[in-house]
């Protein structure tokens, strides 16, 4: 019997469902471009790190594939899990049109308790997009961090790319973020908006999609609270959790991915 959730992934995942209708659009390159430039940012952090050259990859977080299908082009081993079944069967789809037959091991699961979904060891376990906020409470990203500690292979890596919150807990605005879109024929904005709760680090966010081309549309997508941590609280939970060296960077140093990026290993003793 499966443990009780601790965060609400139902509400997550059906707003995920009915954003994977749109969500290659929500890129500044023309999808696929960033499946390649991400898989290949990915494999070089992993070769940096000594993992083997067809490692067993968990992503966490999955989406409509992006990062999976980057790696499995690659030749690694993935197990790609996400809570929306939408999300999943797009990325299937898009996966299909990139290479028919891709060796991707599609999994509905939660990403607060990944063991019980999954089973084995992994090289590298990722979650990209800002997606661990969305986990919504401390309490749930730490037990995440906790389950995929005991996923990972001696010396394997955690990678998790979201934001640093840290200049936006201290101004606590509206507008949380904005940016064009490009997806060939279909051009626009978009724009994420929050209401941040009383008392409290964590935002509702809104996110609505306005196009321009080929014609006028607007996608509207509210989520349930997200936790805003900061990079020093993030920082604190990896060691907390038993990680060795966790790291930081901003996004300059890894422009290939829409947030900054959090690296840590599990100890070899």
């Amino acid at each position: 019997m499966k443990s009780q959730v601790i965060f609400d992934n139902k509400e997550v995942a059906d707003q995920y469902t009915k954003l994977s209708h749109h969500y290659d659009d929500w890129f500044s390159v023309q999808w696929p471009e960033p499946v390649h430039i991400q898989g290949q940012a990915i494999d070089k952090i992993c070769k940096a790190h000594h993992l083997p050259a067809s490692a067993r990859v968990l992503d966490l977080t999955c989406g409509i594939g992006t990062q999976s299908i980057g790696m499995a082009l690659l030749g690694h081993q993935v197990t790609a899990l996400d809570i929306s079944e939408g999300q999943l069967e797009k990325a299937k789809f898009e996966a299909d049109k990139i290479k028919p037959d891709l060796p991707i091991d599609w999994v509905l699961g939660d990403a607060t308790v990944p063991e019980e979904y999954v089973s084995g060891s992994y090289d590298l376990i990722m979650s990209f997009g800002n997606s661990y906020p969305l986990l919504g409470t401390s309490e749930a990203i730490e037990a995440s961090l906790q389950s995929c500690l005991t996923l990972l292979n001696p010396g394997g890596v955690l990678l998790i790319s979201m934001r640093d919150h840290t200049d936006l807990c201290a101004r606590r605005p509206y507008l949380m973020g904005s940016g064009k879109l490009n997806n060939g024929d279909r051009q626009g904005v978009w724009v994420e908006t929050g209401d941040w709760l009383e008392g409290e680090n964590r935002y509702i966010s809104h996110i609505m999609f306005i196009m321009t081309e080929p014609q006028h549309e607007e996608h509207y997508f509210p989520f349930p609270p997200l936790a805003a941590l900061t990079k020093d609280e993030f920082l604190n939970m990896l060691e907390q959790a038993g990680y060795a060296a966790p790291e930081f960077f901003e996004k300059a140093q890894h422009p290939e991915f829409s947030c900054p990026l959090y690296i840590a290993t599990k100890d070899t003793k």
